[in-house]
Formats: structure tokens, C-alpha cells, sequence
């Protein structure tokens, strides 16, 4: 991955390797370990991207490989950091082992360390239930307002152990969940969904989370109460005509829905009539239902929506 024009004549990385992307003016780095091995890691040195590290606000890790040393000292040299995302490209991590039990047991420090982090995405990494309440703790003693776990937990006991921080989730305003085998939003109706005490959400994310109908009576019915929910992706998940006139009420009743992803979804032309049942949305600016076979019906029903 390289970086920009402005990038190759100004940075002082101008012959830096091409697994590296570095944005101007040296606040964001990507690295993608795909490309590269143990060996040519090493080159990191040569190019002085240590000399950049303090400076760094933003850190994306993209690997396949069990790096763990290296990663844990080169985020520990980044201590401004306020956006970190460590994402797996494979299944290497999609099982409970000891380098993954080293993995997690790193994350409550980073997080003690990490003062002025608000974003943290942990993507295709299986967290072990024996280090979620370790876990659990530093968020809360955190400062994240954008936090990811897309396809970490094995099972709905596993995130249950995040009910606790879900009760009272400090400054958190966006959570994306993606990518769990189970229902998530019935999981947390009580807590992350619960208006009553978690007011502060404008984006929430359950794509491929094999949502029902109550799933989506949860999400719908906390998108109504909100006054600042922006976006809404629930794309990836089987919708029935009877999920999709739940949903209708949200679309007619919110205060401030702006984005809505469906994409892939199994809707058809009858499910849009249910949808959209006719009338527009006061807030709506953006929605994307690609995926879908809405066929001649669903083109007449998303014309009436948006006239």
C-alpha cells in the first residue's frame, strides 16, 4: 500500500516499503502484514518509522500472522494514539490458543495506556470469555466513543460479560457488533438498546447477526426514542416482509435517522410495500438496499418513499 503524491516528494519516507501507508502529516499508518514477513519487518527500523510513532493519532494493523511482540511494542510506542484497529484477514485467531490468550492479555493495558484513545476496532478475533472481565473493566476506564468487536465472540454467554459496561457505557456513541452467529440485539435490549439508560448512541452497526423479528423491534424501538441516532446497518441479515413493516414504524417516526443499510437482505418487492407502506421518512438522506431483487414493485414502493 503506498501513499499519496504529496506523500512520495514530501515525506521523509520516500523509499519506504510498499507494505506501508503513511498519510500527511505523519498522523496515520497502516500495515499491512499480509505483505510482508518477520524479515522484511525488520526494514522498519532502516526506514525510521519509529521516529514517527509518537506523533501517530491513527494505527491500522492488517495481518494473518500471530506478530504479537511486535505489535504490542509498536503500539506502546504510539501513545497519542486516539483511533486503533487491529484487523485478521484469515482464520488463524478463529480458536482459542495460547497466542491468542497473549493477544487479549494485552488489551488491558493498552487501554490503561492509551489515554487519549475513543476508537477501537477489533476485527475477526476471538476473544477468550477468561480475559473479557479484565477487558470489560479498562473500557470502562476508558474514554472510547467508537468501539468495534466484528465476529470476536463465540457465543451470546461470552458477550453477555459485557452487559456490565453496556449498563452504563460512559461516553460511547457509536458500536458495531457485526458478523455474530446469534441475536444480538435481544441480548442487549436490557442494556445497549435500553433507552432509558443509554441515550448518548447515533450509530449502531448488527450487520450479518442473523437478525429476527424481535431483533429488529429492539432496534427499531430505540431508534424511535432517540433524538441523534444517525445510522443504522443491518445489512446481511434474512428480512421478512413481517421484520420489514416492524421496521416501518422507525422509518415514519424517527427524529433523526439519516442512514439506513439493508443491503443483501432477501428483500423483495412485498417487503418494500411493508417498508416503505407508502410514505417518506423527514430525515432519511441515505439508504442503501443493493442485493436485493425489489423487482418492478419495489421500484413503484421506494418512488413513493422518496417523493
Amino acid at each position: 500500500i503506498i501513499n499519496d503524491e504529496d506523500n512520495k516528494k514530501n515525506n521523509m519516507l520516500n523509499d519506504k516499503p510498499d507494505f506501508l501507508r503513511i498519510t500527511k502529516p505523519q498522523k496515520e499508518l497502516i500495515i499491512n502484514f499480509n505483505e510482508i514477513n518477520m524479515y522484511k519487518f525488520s526494514t522498519l527500523v532502516d526506514y525510521q518509522i519509529y521516529n514517527i510513532l509518537p506523533k501517530l493519532q491513527r494505527l491500522e494493523i492488517i495481518t494473518s500472522e500471530a506478530h504479537l511482540s511486535i505489535l504490542y511494542s509498536l503500539v506502546l510506542n504510539c501513545p497519542n494514539l486516539n483511533s486503533l484497529k487491529i484487523i485478521l484477514t484469515s482464520d488463524f485467531f478463529n480458536s482459542i490458543n495460547s497466542s491468542l490468550e497473549i493477544f487479549n492479555d494485552t488489551l488491558p493495558v493498552l487501554f490503561s495506556y492509551l489515554r487519549n484513545l475513543t476508537e477501537f476496532s477489533y476485527d475477526n478475533i476471538i476473544l477468550s470469555n477468561k480475559k473479557i472481565p479484565d477487558i470489560v473493566n479498562a473500557i470502562k476506564n476508558s474514554s472510547i466513543k467508537k468501539l468495534s468487536f466484528i465476529s470476536c465472540f463465540k457465543s451470546k454467554e461470552d458477550l453477555s460479560l459485557f452487559n456490565d459496561y453496556f449498563h452504563n457505557p460512559n461516553c460511547l456513541t457509536e458500536i458495531n457488533l457485526s458478523r455474530h452467529d446469534f441475536n444480538v440485539p435481544t441480548l442487549l435490549s436490557s442494556s445497549l438498546l435500553n433507552y432509558s439508560i443509554n441515550k448518548n448512541l447515533v450509530s449502531i452497526s448488527f450487520n450479518s447477526c442473523n437478525l429476527n423479528k424481535e431483533d429488529i423491534q429492539y432496534i427499531a424501538n430505540y431508534i424511535v426514542q432517540s433524538p441523534i441516532m444517525l445510522s443504522c446497518n443491518i445489512g446481511n441479515n434474512p428480512l421478512t416482509p413481517l421484520a420489514c413493516s416492524t421496521f416501518a414504524y422507525c422509518l415514519q417516526k424517527t427524529k433523526s435517522l439519516e442512514q439506513l443499510i439493508m443491503n443483501n437482505c432477501g428483500i423483495n418487492g412485498e417487503s418494500l410495500l411493508f417498508l416503505f407502506n407508502g410514505k417518506g421518512s423527514q430525515t432519511l438522506k441515505h439508504i442503501n438496499i443493493s442485493g436485493n431483487d425489489i423487482g418492478d414493485i419495489g421500484l413503484v414502493s421506494i418512488g413513493a418513499f422518496i417523493k
